[in-house]
């Protein structure tokens, strides 16, 4: 995983999804309306999302069973 995009949002990569979305939402707030901050914000964000994506649809983290991909 990019380290970085962790650390712009002020987290580390064992950092839950839940932990992940409340960091966006506290920055985005913080930064009023600067949209360069803004934008590095979501792009880290985004980042993050797809690379977990990435590593449940390879097994490589664990999903609960309630969680089901479309076949």
């Amino acid at each position: 995983m990019n380290e970085s995009n962790y650390k712009t949002l002020g987290l580390d990569e064992s950092s839950s999804f839940e932990e992940v979305q409340v960091a966006r939402k506290r920055l985005l707030e913080e930064c009023g309306s600067d949209p360069q901050q803004k934008e590095a914000i979501e792009a880290a964000y985004d980042a993050i999302l797809m690379e977990r994506l990435r590593m449940r649809q390879e097994g490589k983290i664990k999903v609960p069973d309630r969680i089901r991909f479309a076949e």
